[in-house]
């Protein structure tokens, strides 16, 4: 749903800006961990996770790269790689925490607990300065959009920018990648841990076996 979702939550933060979208992909993915952390079985779990917490997740990651585009002018690379890598230091920290809530409490309550990094993201989205720099793109649409004072030919207008991003086939074939590639793209790394931890448990088998 990250990917998926990109064009309407895209519109949303053009239309009511980056702290609004921010704040409400916090709220979804609270609502979305929580209410995953009572459901009954799998098949609940493709639309509590799957749906709700995926499109907060959208509004989040999204809004945080066009926020950057708002803040930073000259340095804008800089800034991009500095954000993109908190996000794998993030879960160099976050993936053994996890790893022992799961050992001591279970998923239940560790998915509970998941909502307190989501808290934070909520009080700090709160910090975006709304008044802001345009970026020169919306610049450009809001001056034609200021030539028509007619709110649904507005409307229509932002719609059929958003989409002619389509029309152009590199970005269409990236994004389009990028969307299926996310179906596999952690099954690597879960087999990683499970063959792991099968090596190791059978290596602490062997050696209690010999000492004895």
């Amino acid at each position: 749903m990250t990917w998926f979702a990109s064009p309407p939550v895209g519109y949303f933060i053009d239309r009511f800006g980056c702290r609004i979208a921010s704040f409400l992909g916090g709220l979804l993915c609270i609502v979305g961990l929580l209410s995953t952390s009572f459901v009954p079985s799998l098949s609940y779990m493709y639309f509590t996770y799957s749906l709700v917490f995926g499109v907060g997740g959208c509004f989040l990651y999204n809004s945080c790269y066009l926020a950057l585009a708002r803040y930073f002018k000259r340095n804008l690379s800089l800034a991009t790689g500095i954000v993109a890598m908190g996000t794998s230091l993030g879960l160099t920290f976050q993936c053994p925490l996890l790893q022992s809530l799961l050992d001591s409490y279970g998923w239940r309550t560790t998915v509970r607990v998941m909502t307190i990094f989501f808290t934070l993201v909520c009080l700090l989205s709160l910090t975006y300065n709304p008044n802001v720099d345009e970026t020169p793109a919306e610049e450009n649409v809001n001056n034609s959009i200021n030539k028509d004072n007619d709110d649904n030919a507005l409307n229509n207008k932002k719609i059929a920018i958003y989409c002619s991003v389509w029309l152009f086939p590199t970005y269409a074939f990236v994004v389009i990648s990028l969307m299926f590639g996310s179906f596999g793209i952690y099954v690597p790394f879960i087999y990683l841990v499970c063959n792991t931890w099968l090596v190791v448990t059978h290596c602490d088998t062997f050696s209690l076996v010999r000492d004895h």
